[in-house]
């Protein structure tokens, strides 16, 4: 039985290189046509589907995006809708890219705007920390909270976030500004 179970675990690591080439393969083709839904704006035309309406403040788009859980609509006018044999492409995969299609530049500006935000008061807390000016638990809490912070940034470049994701990043956020 030992060596079925060092069987099984070496052939899932040898089909690992082709798995993670997949991924990345399918990321890449969803970023590609992403980036053309931003700077296209494509949409439905009305007089083909009377049943929608037409899109205003077109020239708009790229600044205030298409709104929100909109990316899933948008995606697929343009280029391959599907990334998989299964599965319709319905997030960017990328939280700049996905934010990018939903809620246009200012939503960008306004998130890396929070993050540069959370990060410099996270710097001036490990920097009185590191003066002498707080108490070490803080300075240690300080620590955990900044390198969430940046596994969380580090994880949303490829990632796709959820709800719970998204709920954790603002809790992190609140506490950063509570001890703040």
């Amino acid at each position: 039985q030992d060596d079925l179970a060092a069987y099984s675990v070496t052939q899932r690591m040898a089909n690992l290189p082709s798995a993670v080439g997949g991924g990345l393969s399918n990321r890449s083709t969803i970023w590609k046509t992403a980036v053309d839904v931003y700077f296209t704006v494509p949409w439905v035309d009305p007089d083909l589907d009377p049943s929608l309406p037409e899109l205003r403040l077109r020239a708009l788009r790229p600044l205030i995006g298409y709104g929100p859980d909109m990316f899933g609509y948008a995606y697929p006018l343009i280029g391959e809708a599907t990334y998989t044999a299964s599965g319709i492409a319905r997030h960017g995969h990328n939280f700049i890219v996905h934010t990018a299609i939903e809620l246009g530049l200012l939503g960008v500006l306004g998130y890396l705007g929070l993050t540069g935000a959370l990060l410099l008061v996270l710097f001036r807390m490990l920097r009185a920390g590191k003066e002498g000016r707080a108490p070490v638990w803080f300075t240690l809490v300080a620590v955990g909270l900044t390198a969430s912070v940046v596994g969380r940034v580090v994880e949303q470049i490829p990632g796709k976030a959820q709800v719970s994701d998204q709920m954790l990043t603002w809790m992190l956020a609140g506490v950063i500004v509570a001890m703040a």
